[in-house]
């Protein structure tokens, strides 16, 4: 498939499976790179230190969901690390018409030897794009979910997350319907301050 191409200084370089539209849209004025567009496809990046970690995890994207996945749930991004649950370093859900929490997001993972949320859920409205910025930190006691740049919910962390040397995949299910934008994962805490400037600058901001 076509190559993804990783901006960072990390070129965590991956590719393209499956059907969608590279040339979508994106959210952002002054960014001339577009959005992914997803139908029947995903993306696979190999792994890497910089795209995991065990104490300090933050995920930061643009999100704009057009239907809610048909099925229990779709895997936004995930590094599953081929265990299941028991190996789960980051898994996000995006939940479906058979799951009983339809249109939620949530952020699961192996953390202190127990499958479980990791972070506030929410509910991303349709046709809109939406910023998300997700933090966790075993070492300060703390997780922290953010929308369009600003704090909307924060709590403890859950325990050490387990880690793994699995592929990073987006869209693993591929039943995800919407595009995505900016997609990134650090193996630090993102302050607020950075996820403010992230937001409000786009991919000129990267931290």
């Amino acid at each position: 498939g076509s190559t993804l191409f990783d901006l960072s200084p990390n070129a965590n370089h991956g590719w393209y499976l499956g059907t969608m539209n590279l040339s979508s849209p994106g959210v952002l004025t002054n960014d001339s790179d577009t959005a992914v567009n997803f139908q029947n496809g995903g993306a696979q990046i190999p792994d890497h230190a910089s795209l995991s970690s065990a104490t300090k995890l933050s995920l930061a994207f643009w999100f704009k969901p057009t239907a809610i996945p048909v099925g229990y749930a779709d895997h936004i991004i995930s590094k599953w690390g081929g265990g299941g649950t028991g190996t789960a370093n980051y898994v996000l859900y995006y939940f479906g018409t058979t799951s009983g929490a339809d249109g939620q997001l949530t952020l699961l993972a192996n953390a202190g030897g127990v499958w479980n949320g990791i972070c506030a859920s929410f509910y991303p409205t349709l046709n809109i794009w939406t910023h998300v910025a997700i933090t966790y930190d075993t070492t300060t006691n703390s997780s922290k979910l953010y929308v369009n740049g600003s704090l909307v919910s924060s709590g403890a962390a859950s325990g050490v997350l387990a880690t793994n040397n699995g592929i990073v995949a987006i869209n693993n299910s591929q039943i995800f319907n919407g595009s995505l934008d900016e997609m990134a994962v650090f193996n630090y805490t993102l302050t607020a301050q950075q996820v403010a400037q992230i937001y409000s600058s786009g991919s000129f901001s990267k931290c």
